[in-house]
């Protein structure tokens, strides 16, 4: 979505987020914006070099960071669910 306009994105990510749960599937969804990924995911996979460093919901990763790293990328997407 790195072309659709950033008031559009948060519309197109609940689009797809619902019609995901309505026919049942499983949408991977990979994007460095950190607001977008917490507005659009039910789960996340926190990612760096390679290593999965935390996996879960947006409130258990933003509740309970597993280290530095993970808690910064909360705090820079400004996001409330």
């Amino acid at each position: 979505m790195s072309n659709v306009d950033k008031s559009r994105k948060g519309e197109f990510g609940a689009l797809v987020r619902d019609l995901a749960r309505e026919k049942g599937l499983v949408v991977l969804y990979i994007s460095h914006d950190e607001w977008e990924l917490f507005l659009t995911a039910d789960r996340l996979a926190i990612t760096e070099d390679g290593q999965m460093l935390q996996v879960g919901h947006y409130q258990e990763i933003s509740g309970a960071p597993v280290s530095g790293k993970v808690a910064a990328i909360g705090r820079l997407s400004g996001c409330r669910r």
